[in-house]
């Protein structure tokens, strides 16, 4: 095994690169067509590719691109290897790319090493393997080139133009359309599906929380659908993996239509757990919004060193403050401001029925007062835990629940005597109970009904209620406990009877949780939820800045049935 270079290395193919340091996976091992791996940061792939056509063509030019070619891996101080070169183009040819060693991409699509591969894909017309890396690609040193003659830097840019007519479609009146969720494992099985010669373009795409949610409200808003259901439908893809593909399809609106019909009979089968958004989707191009989601989406890099979407943020920001109030309200979340006019009130009113209050945390801020209360009888114990921990431990959940976990984790259950002791001290402190910090204006604001479930004790409710002159707002009637249910959160038990008693289906509620147990038992309930981080106890115990279920501590709680 021979060694050339900091990431490139010989195999049996022929001259094939691989990541060796550097960057974590962050998307799996999938295909792209060759033109998205495109760029003038590399602008040597242009030569191979030059030489990779002449190669395979035998055309008159060869040798002088064969030329160019060895100056460049000369100046480069890489040992030229054209035997090597042709193996490889000539196994690609042959055997199709081999897909246990893809390309190393960054979150650009600019390749991290494999120049060669990616020529004799370009040249070959044929889709590559990539893994995505956090790494960053850097720029080829142009200095390379910089002793080359004029006629031989244009020989190469007539290379780079015929390069990018072929790769990079018009986008007028493209019929474009995206993969999901638990689909995206299925990435390249769909490609093989559609067949590559009704595909013009494919790629994925891994954003950000922020903007995942963006660009399928974006995505759905093609549709014509209602802002409800559209709210809906953003909302059901948050659940998945912040990423999402998308194909430019060579074929008519009808064709395209017919093959989603296909596609989805497809992939029901092998899809676990069929959702309708994890599946396939096609755009309808009547409103040109095909064109505004590739600029969103798109990974190409035609000209220059700037990386491709610089201006995303610009353009997700732009859509937002005109279209989708749900990721405004979901922004506001996460800056954890409190206004006398916030955009969760917007949304509530344009689509909410029912707004259910969480009690410790969101309405009374009461949570530190129950984890001391924990801390103090488990040091009876000798067990020794802070506040952070007694927050996150004990906090949104039942009292039963919370009594599972104590027997589970230490082996322990409360006395009759320590309950009511700890029972005593809590209503002791609750004396001084406040109001969690702006929740007052939010709640007389909200013009739809509003009722609490909370995993406290009806005592306990009618209590901290009172306490804080909350018990107007709230009568004895819009007061659910999880008493009341067979099993408490993070299942949705609490919710749903909270809908069944309010008459006001689950998709038209919107819930209001400080708590990982609160949001999950909302999600699964399939009700619109909103974390609001102002208690007291969140800076100790969780990050303030985030939403619970855009965090991995989030994702990682598992589904309830």
């Amino acid at each position: 095994m021979t060694f050339i270079g900091k990431h490139t290395k010989y195999h049996n193919m022929g001259p094939g690169s691989l990541l060796v340091d550097g960057g974590d996976k962050i998307l799996f091992p999938h295909q792209c067509t060759a033109g998205e791996l495109v760029s003038d940061r590399h602008y040597h792939v242009y030569l191979k590719y030059a030489y990779a056509s002449a190669f395979l063509n035998q055309s008159s030019d060869f040798h002088t691109y064969e030329k160019l070619y060895l100056k460049m891996q000369s100046l480069k101080g890489r040992i030229p290897d054209l035997i090597g070169f042709n193996r490889l183009i000539m196994n690609i040819q042959n055997e199709g790319f081999d897909t246990s060693q893809p390309i190393p991409i960054d979150c650009n699509y600019d390749i991290l090493d494999g120049s060669h591969r990616l020529a004799a894909c370009l040249a070959l017309d044929i889709f590559p393997t990539v893994q995505m890396y956090t790494k960053m690609s850097k720029p080829y040193e142009k200095n390379v080139f910089s002793s080359f003659t004029p006629e031989e830097i244009s020989l190469i840019d007539a290379a780079r133009i015929e390069v990018l007519n072929r790769f990079k479609p018009s986008l007028v009146n493209e019929i474009v359309a995206t993969v999901w969720g638990m689909t995206l494992p299925l990435w390249n099985d769909v490609l093989d599906f559609i067949g590559k010669d009704n595909i013009k373009r494919a790629f994925l795409r891994h954003f950000t929380p922020e903007e995942y949610a963006a660009f399928t409200a974006l995505v759905y808003s093609t549709d014509g659908i209602s802002f409800k259901n559209l709210s809906r439908k953003t909302w059901a893809l948050t659940k998945f993996d912040p990423s999402a593909g998308t194909i430019v399809l060579n074929m008519s609106q009808e064709g395209a239509n017919d093959l989603k019909v296909a596609l989805r009979r497809h992939l029901i089968e092998k899809v676990k757990f069929y959702n309708f958004d994890s599946i396939f989707h096609t755009i309808d191009d009547k409103e040109k919004k095909a064109m505004e989601i590739l600029s969103v989406a798109d990974v190409y890099k035609p000209v220059g060193d700037m990386p491709i979407n610089q201006d995303f943020q610009m353009k997700v920001k732009k859509y937002l403050s005109a279209q989708l109030s749900t990721h405004i309200e979901y922004q506001e979340a996460l800056k954890n401001v409190s206004n006398s006019r916030t955009p969760m009130l917007d949304a509530i009113q344009d689509r909410i029925k029912l707004a259910i209050f969480d009690l410790d945390g969101i309405l009374v801020d009461s949570e530190l007062i129950h984890a001391n209360a924990y801390i103090q009888i488990l040091s009876e114990y000798g067990i020794v835990l802070s506040q952070p921990e007694a927050v996150k431990l004990f906090s949104g959940q039942s009292k039963t629940d919370n009594a599972r976990k104590l027997e589970e984790k230490y082996g322990i259950v409360f006395s009759e005597e320590q309950e009511i002791r700890k029972k005593q001290w809590i209503r002791v402190q609750k004396q001084k109970l406040q109001t969690v910090v702006g929740i007052r204006d939010l709640i007389q604001s909200i013009p739809c009904q509003k009722c609490v479930a909370s995993g406290s004790s009806m005592e306990t409710i009618d209590i901290s209620l009172k306490a804080t002159g909350l018990d107007e707002i709230f009568p004895l009637h819009k007061r659910f406990s999880s008493q009341m249910v067979e099993r408490g959160k993070p299942h949705p038990d609490i919710f749903l009877l909270v809908a069944e008693k309010m008459s006001v289906d689950p998709q038209d509620c919107m819930v209001i949780e400080d708590s990982p147990a609160g949001v999950q038992a909302a999600r699964v309930a399939r009700m619109n939820f909103i974390w609001y981080g102002l208690g007291s106890h969140v800076s100790q115990a969780y990050g303030s800045d985030v939403l619970y279920f855009m965090t991995e501590h989030f994702k990682k709680m598992p589904n309830m049935k």
